[in-house]
């Protein structure tokens, strides 16, 4: 199970927002932990700068995406137990 810390200092469970049969954690994070698989495998396979780069820009998308979903939900962070 997911749970997070809100602004404020509570701990909130992280439910599946969801009716995916592939995962059990709440969407964002399914997507964000794919996505982070994804650009590390570019990353293990970029050959020169422009390609770093590339990635480097998949990454800012990627954590921007993460930030929305923390402002959203006013988390500090999170973490499975």
């Amino acid at each position: 199970m997911w749970y997070g810390e809100t602004e404020c200092g509570n701990i909130i469970q992280l439910k599946k927002e969801c009716g995916c049969i592939i995962h059990n954690e709440p969407h964002w994070i399914h997507m964000d932990r794919l996505i982070h698989k994804r650009n590390k495998q570019h990353l293990d396979n970029a050959k020169n700068k422009h390609s770093l780069r590339a990635v480097a820009l998949l990454e800012t998308e990627r954590l921007k995406e993460k930030e929305y979903q923390f402002k959203t939900r006013k988390l500090v962070r999170m973490f499975e137990q």
